[in-house]
């Protein structure tokens, strides 16, 4: 009897930690401000371009849970290894050198928003504590905190579940060897990224078609992810294979 009970308590508290952390995962978390050495600083709102979106994504590759973020094509990778219902680390695997124009407001804050991830030293400062709250309006919010103290504040808005309900994708062929065709039941603009295993960004792509194609013949065999985003929400996550 004390097994049994003991066994339930346990597979209840390791469901409540896996349920809180996948509430992080395959979403675009879409920066609004960071909190450095106790001073607020927010985004700069002054943009048009998508590419000066602040997001962070965390998803699965195979039994690896990554997590990317960054802006203007600067990047960096995280594998977590260890994760609760508060609190991840991991380590650092890979940083895209790509920066914001130094001519644009976003070049000062790109260099503020990575020093919550690393320190002057490439170390990263985890482990991070994070906690997730709703509101009222479908959408959520995400803080995650640095063992100094520092913040980065993200929020995500919901789909409507009408909205998922109506939208049908049909990604074919998968394997692919040439042409990778995307289709849609509706019409609107949505963008279309398609990163290597490991989360290094391959190609980025606006579509505002519902019959749309891809060409792959000049990528390496292997596994790539695909994600569809609208409104700043992934709205599809899939594994592509190359052949």
């Amino acid at each position: 009897m004390k097994k049994t009970l003991f066994f339930l308590i346990s597979t209840l508290s390791l469901s409540s930690i896996f349920a809180q952390f996948n509430e992080l995962k395959e979403k675009n978390w879409v920066n609004s401000k960071i909190i450095l050495v106790g001073k607020e600083i927010i985004v700069p709102t002054n943009n048009t371009n998508d590419d000066y979106k602040t997001s962070l994504i965390i998803n699965e590759y195979g039994n690896v849970n990554k997590l990317n973020t960054g802006l203007c094509g600067h990047t960096l990778s995280l594998d977590i290894t260890k994760f609760s219902d508060s609190s991840f680390e991991g380590n650092f695997t890979g940083e895209t050198l790509m920066q914001c124009n130094p001519n644009s407001s976003f070049s000062k804050y790109e260099g503020d928003y990575f020093k919550v991830w690393t320190s002057v030293l490439s170390q990263d400062l985890g482990p991070f504590t994070y906690q997730i709250s709703n509101d009222i309006n479908n959408s959520q919010a995400l803080i995650v905190k640095n063992k100094n103290g520092d913040e980065a504040h993200f929020n995500y808005s919901k789909l409507k579940t009408q909205d998922l309900n109506n939208l049908k994708t049909t990604i074919f062929p998968n394997p692919v060897n040439e042409e990778l065709n995307i289709n849609f039941n509706t019409i609107s603009k949505r963008e279309i990224t398609l990163s290597s295993i490991d989360g290094k960004l391959i190609k980025k792509q606006i579509i505002k078609s519902n019959h749309n194609q891809i060409n792959t013949s000049n990528l390496s065999k292997g596994i790539y992810i695909l994600q569809i985003s609208e409104n700043g929400k992934v709205i599809k996550s899939e594994k592509i294979i190359k052949q």
